[in-house]
């Protein structure tokens, strides 16, 4: 999914209220980055975010904002208003928040168990197999 991160709210005046998401403030900073600062008196932090709907082919202007939330830190907010001017904006904003964490921690990589380890090819024996396992559970061996 493309979006855009807008860094003003001249494009988004006159838009309103679409919805409502539920995300954490710390994702919304991975994607988005940094939030601008609210007017002061009804938002304290806001995201001004352009998308690009593939169905419509049009682009899509989504604002993530907290709004009458004074008495949590931004830090703490988990549900956060979506405006715009048209409501796809919150259906391509749950796509794009749902494909970013797909990507991120399910369908992610995994170094641990996909490289082979290192191996120094020396033929086992029965003596070179038992020092292994003693070595791997720790044991204290002595070997004639």
């Amino acid at each position: 999914m493309k979006y855009e991160v807008q860094e003003d709210f001249d494009r988004v005046s006159g838009s309103s209220l679409r919805g409502h998401i539920a995300v954490t403030y710390s994702m919304l900073v991975e994607m988005f980055g940094n939030p601008m600062q609210g007017d002061g008196d009804k938002v304290q932090v806001e995201w001004v975010v352009e998308f690009y709907d593939e169905v419509e082919d049009e682009y899509v202007l989504a604002t993530i904002y907290d709004w009458k939330q004074y008495d949590r830190k931004p830090q703490q907010i988990v549900e956060w208003n979506v405006g715009g001017f048209k409501s796809s904006a919150v259906t391509l904003l749950e796509k794009a928040i749902g494909d970013y964490y797909f990507n991120k921690y399910i369908k992610a990589p995994r170094n641990d168990y996909d490289e082979e380890p290192d191996r120094d090819n020396t033929p086992l024996t029965p003596d070179s197999i038992n020092r292994a396992y003693a070595d791997s559970v720790g044991m204290s061996v002595r070997w004639n």
